[in-house]
């Protein structure tokens, strides 16, 4: 559930807000704001001064400044930064919208899945950091929500996500300085934990964090993020909770159901951002979508009110358990909302929304792949639980896995990532500690370094 929501703002169809870029920061008007600087988020009461010779518990400086800091200015060519400690990693944080805002900054577009949860009247609460790599948001859990959101404007950063941290955790936060929810537990720091939730986040995406669970994150590379508050899940019971000019197309779409004998009749909503339906070239897929179902006017069931989404197996089902919902899952674009009118018994109205398609597969060794393809093949004639993951070759691990590699890039299927340094596509060279980061150049790899070293895990 959590990795699915992840996927609800993938960068290739959700509007960024451009204006909280690092060079719109840097060299706009913007940058004239002023911004606190703390090492880590959210700041502790007992946490040590910015300098050796305090001039206060706070420090604030420009966020063209802060900007320019993230991508790799050294503090010294600041005029606030320049007496800071050089040992702690500075991020700016800052509230755009806040009540006094002094810069006006447009209020970004949000994806249709995370609209219901949140209003314009919750952008003052919301939170921008601007931070270097290696920053480090602090371990806490988000006070008085029905849930939070991490939308990555820019950079990359890793996500750690606990339901329970370990009772160490809560033995650290048991101090008079620290509000509920707060902690001076770092999981980075604990050798012992044991298969945390954890993802990394990329530009555009948005990670929805569920209620009472603990968050905490490091910037794999310089990072805009934004953080607020999520409201609770309204849960749908008529059509009139849809936008009035949905009500209509519904009420129209049930008239045309019944005039057509009861056959399947689509509308769409919201057209899908891709080229093409993503789950129609493949024969067997999981389609990852919310689902309401509404006979007349009632509601009988809403993936929206559990907050948990439906996967439908597409090709996996020898009786054609969908039946004609199979066509029409097929022939959605990802992000596409439609509604469709089934007849027979009973006219039918389902309002259906494509947020991913999920193919399995797995890399193994070329000796092997016969023997586990075949094995792997017949359980998909089983029930989908008993489903295995197809292997395949497409990628050589090995080859890419060492810096010089100029190999990969030629073979087929593969989609290279963009260099860790400088953005470049095709970047085919990996770096030989963690595999993890890729670059176009050795070059690119040398002058990324000085950052890199401070998260790079040999494997």
């Amino acid at each position: 559930q959590l990795v699915i929501r992840i996927s609800l703002a993938h960068p290739q169809y959700q509007p960024r807000p451009k204006e909280l870029s690092l060079l719109k920061m840097s060299e706009s008007e913007l940058g004239s704001c002023q911004v606190e600087m703390m090492d880590k988020v959210p700041s502790l009461a007992a946490d040590p001064p910015p300098a050796t010779r305090p001039f206060g518990r706070k420090c604030q400086a420009r966020l063209w400044e802060a900007a320019r800091y993230a991508v790799g200015y050294p503090p010294a060519m600041h005029s606030a930064l320049q007496s800071m400690s050089l040992d702690r990693c500075w991020q700016g944080f800052w509230r755009p919208w806040g009540d006094g805002a002094k810069a006006q900054v447009p209020t970004p577009k949000l994806p249709s899945a995370l609209a219901p949860l949140l209003s314009d009247e919750t952008f003052a609460a919301w939170s921008c950091r601007i931070s270097p790599p290696n920053a480090e948001l602090r371990l806490h859990q988000a006070e008085g929500s029905d849930g939070s959101l991490l939308w990555q404007v820019e950079g990359r950063q890793q996500v750690l996500l606990l339901e329970t941290p370990p009772a160490k955790a809560f033995k650290a936060k048991g101090s008079s300085l620290l509000k509920q929810g707060q902690t001076v537990y770092s999981p980075w720091e604990d050798l012992e934990l044991k298969d945390p939730f954890s993802v990394v986040l990329s530009a555009g995406e948005v990670l929805c964090v569920p209620k009472g669970w603990w968050c905490s994150s490091r910037c794999l590379s310089a990072s805009v993020c934004l953080s607020a508050a999520l409201g609770a899940l309204p849960e749908a019971e008529t059509l009139k909770d849809f936008p009035q000019e949905w009500t209509q197309h519904a009420q129209e779409l049930l008239a045309r159901c019944e005039r057509s004998s009861g056959a399947p009749v689509k509308h769409v909503l919201v057209e899908g951002r891709t080229v093409h339906g993503a789950s129609s070239r493949k024969q067997r897929c999981n389609a990852v979508c919310h689902v309401q179902l509404f006979v007349g006017r009632r509601c009988c069931r809403s993936s929206r009110a559990t907050g948990g989404p439906e996967v439908c197996f597409l090709g996996a089902s020898r009786d054609g358990d969908l039946g004609p919902m199979e066509d029409i899952l097929r022939s959605m674009r990802l992000s596409e909302r439609c509604l469709v009118a089934l007849g027979a018994p009973e006219v039918k109205l389902l309002d259906i929304e494509l947020l991913e398609v999920l193919l399995p597969e797995a890399e193994v060794p070329g000796q092997d792949f016969f023997q586990r393809y075949m094995r792997a093949w017949w359980t998909w004639f089983q029930d989908p639980s008993e489903w295995q993951p197809l292997p395949t070759t497409r990628r050589s691990t090995e080859r890419a896995n060492v810096l010089g590699s100029t190999d990969v890039a030629t073979q087929d299927g593969v989609d290279l990532p963009r260099c860790h340094r400088c953005g470049a596509v095709q970047a085919p060279a990996r770096c030989s500690g963690c595999a993890l980061v890729s670059y176009c150049s050795k070059s690119c790899q040398r002058e990324d370094w000085s950052y890199h070293r401070h998260v790079c895990v040999q494997k």
